[in-house]
């Protein structure tokens, strides 16, 4: 038994520790799906962005922000105020949204993008045979 014991405790503890990173770096950065078109050409549906939680965009940035009535929403930062609230646009919009967001509403700032939606695009306009299984709207699932 303290033979099984010592052969079990380095991949309990490498585990332990791997589960331990996994968990600080979802807490710290956290993946957002894109669904929307506002942000193309720099973001496009079925991209990842990484959103690094808690850090305050700049004016150009990308950023999260987690609206009550709206969900979450990835818009450049077009202006910030001196309390912190932000303006946003859309890159395909053609004017920032009407209201700027309060500070608290700012998850964090975009430190990355993951284009599945762009290599999605770009596979489906050499096959265009395989459009059904990608399309959301579709009927059969």
């Amino acid at each position: 038994m303290r033979k099984l014991l010592s052969w079990l405790a380095e991949p309990l503890a490498v585990l332990g520790i791997v589960l331990s990173l996994a968990w600080a770096a979802h807490s710290l950065v956290t993946p957002v799906c894109v669904t929307g078109g506002s942000m193309s050409p720099a973001l496009v549906p079925g991209d990842i962005a990484l959103v690094a939680l808690g850090r305050r965009p700049i004016a150009g940035d990308i950023a999260l922000i987690r609206a009550p009535g709206h969900g979450q929403v990835v818009h450049r930062v077009v202006d910030v105020a001196d309390g912190g609230a932000v303006r946003m646009k859309g890159d395909a919009n053609q004017v920032a949204d009407f209201e700027p967001v309060p500070a608290g509403q700012v998850a964090g700032r975009c430190i990355g993008v993951l284009p599945f939606g762009s290599w999605l695009a770009r596979w489906r306009g050499r096959a265009p045979y395989a459009t059904m299984a990608s399309q959301p709207n579709s009927t059969r699932r």
